[in-house]
């Protein structure tokens, strides 16, 4: 895949990972800020932190599938790498 289509592919997920990394602050900042959350409510809490997380891994899985060199995309990405590898 062109750079032109990895680029038109985040101009029109952008949004949605925006919206994701939202959800995903917080689910995981309420059962912080609320430790009398019921059991429910914690289970929600983490089963949306970790569909976040499985997607932004899915997004960077993608984006290097597509990436013509492999570490090249890696050293530009490497904010991304370390907060998959490293999760809250």
């Amino acid at each position: 895949m062109s750079d032109l289509q990895v680029s038109e592919w985040e101009r029109r997920t952008g949004p949605v990972f925006v919206a994701a990394a939202v959800a995903f602050l917080g689910a995981y900042a309420w059962p912080i800020l609320d430790p009398e959350l019921p059991a429910w409510g914690q289970l929600s809490c983490r089963a949306v932190t970790v569909v976040v997380w499985v997607t932004f891994a899915l997004d960077l899985v993608v984006r290097l599938f597509w990436a013509e060199s492999k570490a090249s995309f890696l050293r530009r990405n490497w904010m991304d790498l370390a907060t998959l590898a490293v999760p809250m």
